[in-house]
């Protein structure tokens, strides 16, 4: 449930905001927007007297609280994270997440996607491609190049999902087990994320205090849903780029009350955007949050 505000003030006209109440499984029982003050009352369907539990605990059963205690840091305050966790000097990042026509097709589309221009680095981003690239391959691909590859290196369908991210100087991977991994490059430093690690909304929070500039993941459906579950990640300050065989986009921040930007590619093709990162070291963060129940398995 969130209620918005309403009226007029001096900077910003808030008539048509928007308040919502919507069930765990998706039912809409409110979308109203009101000129004046009001009061709404809503009927909330109950299980046996109770909001219904079952998705909400199918979808705790999978959250790992040990991969973001990190989310108990207080970084507000904090004007510039570069200092404070090290960070690579900010500056222009270019972002390019290939969507080939088919998997078999990436290694001929690679060359396009990762043809330079100008002097700021590429972070290019791979989708499963059915085993086209190997991690060898990809090592020698960016040997000596202001390029770095971040990709799904997942074997065939069964085996355990494999990401791995390749830079002249960085070759690391996520292997099973594993929920990310960061890496520096050019002036980011980047996380690779499982897609279903993700989707827990500590996630984002915690490596974006960690001085996270851009998260990277391979989610399995694209469909429009998925895309908001994904893209609204990019609030906690860090952008977010998600590549899949459907489609591609790259989510930046919002400036004030604006919505977030969103680069999207639903059809093959290259998505891809310059990120600047210096604008993404200053962070705000909603810390007034019980921490030893949001930590608690």
């Amino acid at each position: 449930v969130g209620c918005n505000r309403t009226g007029v003030d001096r900077i910003m006209d808030c008539r048509g905001c928007r308040s919502y109440a919507v069930t765990a499984a998706g039912e809409v029982l409110l979308d109203e927007a009101q000129a004046e003050s009001a009061l709404w009352i809503i009927d909330y369907p109950l299980h046996e007297g109770r909001l219904p539990s079952g998705l909400r605990q199918a979808r705790m059963a999978a959250r790992r609280p040990e991969d973001f205690a990190e989310l108990y840091l207080d970084v507000n305050g904090v004007e510039d994270l570069a200092d404070f966790w090290g960070l690579p000097t900010g500056g222009l990042l270019e972002v390019r997440c290939l969507v080939p026509e088919s998997a078999r097709e990436v290694d001929v589309n690679f060359k396009v996607a990762a043809d330079k221009h100008d002097s700021v680095p590429i972070l290019l981003v791979l989708p499963h491609c059915d085993g086209s690239f190997s991690a060898e391959k990809l090592a020698r691909l960016v040997e000596g190049r202001p390029l770095a590859i971040a990709a799904d290196l997942s074997g065939s369908c069964g085996e355990a999902s494999t990401y791995g991210f390749f830079s002249s100087a960085t070759h690391v991977s996520l292997g099973p087990g594993e929920s990310f991994v960061t890496a520096d490059f050019g002036p980011a430093r980047l996380a690779i994320v499982r897609s279903e690690s993700l989707v827990h909304p500590e996630m984002a929070v915690s490596l974006s205090k960690q001085g996270c500039d851009l998260l990277v993941t391979f989610p399995y459906r694209f469909r429009a849903d998925d895309r908001l579950l994904i893209g609204v990640k990019c609030l906690e300050r860090s952008a977010i780029g998600a590549v899949s065989l459907q489609g591609a986009m790259i989510c930046e921040p919002p400036k004030g009350h604006e919505a977030w930007k969103e680069t999207l590619l639903l059809d093959h093709g290259v998505c891809s955007t310059r990120l600047d990162t210096a604008t993404l070291r200053t962070k705000r963060f909603h810390d007034r949050v019980d921490l030893e129940v949001l930590l608690r398995r």
